[in-house]
């Protein structure tokens, strides 16, 4: 199994009912908590003519309210756009309905982030005009979601799948606080707050700069929030988040530096000068560079005249 299946199939396995609550809505209305069983591996196992297995990503047994007997949800993961995924997943459901004699319910999850033109949700057959097959199954196709109408659902794998949603550069930080939030209010054991950790921390691993941000995020917490998001974090990330809270205070450290040595050029200047014109005070209070701002308070203190000052200050 390739490594983005695994991942996908073990939060999946996990939040089985939670995932069909927050994606297929229509299904999820009926669905009998009490009886949803995962199919093992082995009685997942489907001949192929005689020579090949094939293993679908995951398949539960559950019963619907209301309705006699028990049906199967059928969930096959896609990382990359497929051409032939609309045959494939009329195949796998009527090698499930072969071997298990159960009407099956296919839903197909796709994680891929192009293109974003929609999966086709039907495998259609015809000869010579007149319709053979007409196979229907349920899209998940979380590109062409909005990360944000899932902030109000108290759900763990939607909070998990937000990172492959419609995603903009300048939101990845955002979600990634987002998704500790609601971590926050789930309460879930331990085991589960790691896999949902996990899984994020695997498909959205931020930079250096973003550490810094998401650190920022979190100072706004109480402390007692900010104690058990970093509780619940992995080691790796802890890290990563102590790097943004000390690269945070080190940034605050030279900033008030940087301010107060402009504010101390300007004060020299005004008490020597008079009046600063607009246009040097906006080139002073832009200055960025610590070593070159004492150099100023060094010139603004020794020069005659404001003229002088200017003329050395736009020769460096």
């Amino acid at each position: 199994m390739r490594p983005h299946d695994q991942h996908f199939k073990k939060l999946l396995a996990s939040f089985f009912c939670e995932f069909i609550e927050a994606f297929v809505p229509e299904l999820a209305r009926g669905l009998d908590r009490r009886h949803v069983e995962l199919l093992d591996k082995e009685l997942i196992w489907i001949r192929r003519h005689f020579r090949k297995a094939k293993f679908v990503d995951l398949v539960a047994k559950v019963k619907l309210k209301g309705t006699p007997g028990f049906i199967l949800i059928h969930i096959e993961h896609q990382a990359r756009r497929d051409p032939a995924m609309a045959r494939r997943m009329f195949l796998y459901a009527a090698w499930l309905l072969e071997r298990y004699g159960l009407p099956v319910w296919p839903v197909l999850l796709t994680s891929y982030a192009r293109p974003r033109r929609a999966e086709p949700n039907r495998c259609e057959m015809a000869v010579r005009g007149k319709p053979i097959i007409t196979f229907h199954y349920t899209v998940v196709q979380l590109n062409r979601l909005d990360w944000r109408d899932f902030l109000a659902q108290p759900n763990p794998v939607a909070a998990a799948l937000m990172v492959r949603m419609n995603l903009a550069p300048a939101d990845r930080v955002r979600v990634k606080a987002e998704v500790l939030r609601l971590l926050l209010t789930l309460r879930l054991r331990p085991e589960k707050a790691q896999l949902i950790l996990g899984f994020v921390e695997t498909y959205l691993e931020l930079t250096a700069k973003e550490e810094l941000k998401l650190r920022r995020e979190i100072d706004t917490l109480s402390e007692n929030e900010q104690d058990k998001i970093m509780k619940m974090l992995l080691p790796g990330e802890r890290a990563g988040l102590r790097k943004g809270r000390q690269a945070g205070r080190q940034e605050g450290r030279q900033e008030g530096q940087l301010r107060n040595q402009q504010e101390a050029v300007m004060a020299v200047l005004e008490t020597r000068f008079g009046e600063v014109p607009y246009a040097l005070r906006e080139t002073v209070t832009a200055l960025d560079d610590l070593a070159r701002l004492k150099q100023w308070l060094r010139l603004a203190v020794q020069l005659p005249s404001l003229e002088a000052f200017q003329a050395r200050v736009h020769a460096r």
